[in-house]
Formats: structure tokens, sequence, C-alpha cells
């Protein structure tokens, strides 16, 4: 399989049994660029494993440039000639660090629960965000599919996303950002709409129940809340 990228950069790949080979020649940016979403996409689709709880995934790339300067006559009069100045050969392995799991919900960990394991990508930055929204961000569509809800829903003035054992109620709506908590049954059994763990402050649960259903439509959508926060590995998690 073959492609050529806007910046005229060509990549080929082909699979070779369990392995699959890529050779990308352009210029050096648009090498560095390929090879950067090559090694986010290796490890963002690592399996996670059977044991229950989240991890962090390292791509550890490795290599050798071999320099040979080469001139590559241009047929056309006018065309900067170009030139070949190496050949990079690249090997990625991967690390992984088992961060357990974060059970108790009070801690702010609410968002772990909607995967039963989940694979985390270090080493990458998020799209800048204010510090006082932490958790997972998430598009609002794969939030409610992650939590088996098929539509929103407003109970007793709040805006609810309500799976079977899954409940999300937004906590805050501000400059754009629209956050959630998840409460979970870990049995399993039906959640109610009604549910006691879904508590906020006076002032917040009349801020809240002015939003529309439509205003998810305009926000960007964080899983996570708690008043006391730590930066931790580059995305926003609970303290």
């Amino acid at each position: 399989m073959k492609g050529i990228l806007s910046d005229k950069t060509m990549i080929s790949a082909e699979l070779r049994g369990d392995f699959t080979f890529f050779e990308v020649t352009g210029t050096a940016y648009g090498l560095a660029e390929v090879t950067e979403q090559l090694l986010w996409v290796s490890t963002a689709l690592q399996t996670p494993g059977n044991t229950p709880g989240a991890s962090l995934d390292f791509a550890i790339p490795s290599g050798t440039f071999v320099t040979k300067e080469t001139i590559q006559p241009s047929p056309e009069v006018g065309i900067p000639q170009s030139r070949h100045v190496g050949t990079a050969h690249c090997t990625i392995k991967f690390k992984r660090e088992f961060l357990g799991q974060e059970a108790p919900l009070a801690r702010g960990y609410c968002w772990h629960k909607l995967f039963r394991s989940c694979a985390i990508v270090s080493g990458y930055p998020i799209l800048s965000r204010p510090p006082q929204r932490p958790g997972l961000e998430v598009p609002f569509d794969m939030m409610a599919a992650l939590a088996g809800a098929e539509r929103i829903t407003r109970f007793c003035g709040n805006l609810v996303v309500k799976g079977f054992s899954t409940l999300l109620y937004p906590t805050c709506h501000e400059n754009g950002f629209m956050s959630w908590h998840l409460i979970y049954n870990e049995d399993g059994s039906r959640v109610s709409f009604a549910d006691d763990r879904v508590s906020l402050a006076d002032e917040t649960k009349l801020a809240m129940s002015q939003l529309q259903p439509d205003d998810t439509n305009h926000a960007r959508h964080i899983v996570g809340w708690a008043a006391a926060l730590k930066n931790n590995t580059g995305m926003y998690a609970f303290g």
C-alpha cells in the first residue's frame, strides 16, 4: 500500500507475517511527523492486557542514520535539485508500567470506570485547557457509547446520560468546557436516576439546571471531577 501526503512525503506499507514495514521518503520534517504519528498509533493500539486497571505505555525508538550525500538532477529547468542527505532506519520497542486500579471513586478517578482496562500513551501533549479541568477529554458521542447510553435525559432538572449500570451527570459548564462525573455499580446492577451519589452543591445544581441538550454540541467534554488535582504524566489527573 502506498500514499503521498500533501507535503509530497511518500509512504509505503507492507505486511510481512506478524510485522508491518513502513518506508517513508520526504523532508526531515515530513519524516519526523510521520514517525511521531506511527509511534503514537503503534503505542495506542497495544493490547492493554487482562488485568483490570490502567497502564502507561511508552514507545522507545532506536535506530541509525546513514549519511549519503547524492544529487539527483531535475529534468526540468528552473526546478531546484533534490538532495538525498541520508537514510534512517528505526526500530520501535514498547514499555508498559501498570498503574493498578484506582478503586475509590471519591479520589476522582471516575473515568477509569469507563474501561475494564486501558492503556494511556505517555509522552504526547494534549490540547490546551484550563488546569481546573482535569480528567479524560472525549467526544460526547464516544462518552455516551462507553457508558452504554443511547440518549441524554433531563431528570429533576439536571441533564443525565445513563446506561444500565452507569450514569454521567454534568458538574460544570464554563468557557467551552463541560465536565462530567461518572457513577458506576461495580456488580453490574442497574443504577437509578435517583441514585443518592448524584450530588451537587445548590449553586452548582442551579447552574446545571440551565443547561440544554443542544449545549453538548458546542463544548469539549471531560469526564472527571474533584476538588483537588495534580499534574501527572502530561495529562491532568485527580489528587
